[in-house]
């Protein structure tokens, strides 16, 4: 009894992960191959790459073709939401907007090659009212969820100051 209502349970939770409450989850997928994984990683390294692109550019319709309706993005405030994730970064998409770089340094695949993120470097350089350009650089990390016609969608994002190591031996002593 316990064994099937395990089953069952699985059942569900892969059909409301599919968005489809009425189909029951069909056989489980082969997994992808070693060259497929390394191809989806190529394709999330490209996708991440122009979603970068879409801002530095100021292409508003490109940036949000990459957004999950359901995303989260953290950066300061939380915003939930592609509606609330766009009016948080239409200041970027503004004559005299800072300017936000990122690139993708490390990308990695699950296994089952429906999730994917990325990480990297951004520098977001702004001019102050005294008009100095003041510049911060971090990490972003990104989570992207693979669509049925292959595409990737962020789900995740969040982006934060470098990591501060513990201060050299001869600094604390």
């Amino acid at each position: 009894m316990i064994l099937l209502l395990a089953v069952l349970l699985i059942q569900v939770a892969a059909t409301v992960r599919a968005g489809d409450d009425a189909a029951p989850a069909g056989p489980a997928e082969p997994m992808p191959s070693e060259q497929e994984l390394l191809d989806l990683k190529r394709s999330l390294r490209e996708t991440e790459t122009a979603f970068a692109a879409s801002v530095a550019n100021q292409d508003w319709d490109r940036f949000a073709s990459f957004i999950a309706d359901e995303a989260i993005f953290v950066s300061g405030a939380v915003q939930h939401g592609k509606q609330a994730i766009l009016e948080g970064w239409a200041v970027f998409f503004q004559e005299g907007a800072p300017k936000l770089v990122w690139k993708p340094e490390v990308v990695e695949i699950q296994d089952d090659g429906e999730l994917g993120m990325t990480r990297g470097p951004f520098t977001l350089e702004q001019v102050s009212p005294d008009g100095t350009v003041v510049s911060q650089s971090g990490l972003f990390n990104s989570v992207w969820e693979r669509q049925a016609d292959s595409s990737w969608k962020v789900i995740f994002d969040a982006g934060c100051p470098p990591c501060q190591g513990p201060a050299p031996a001869s600094e604390r002593d």
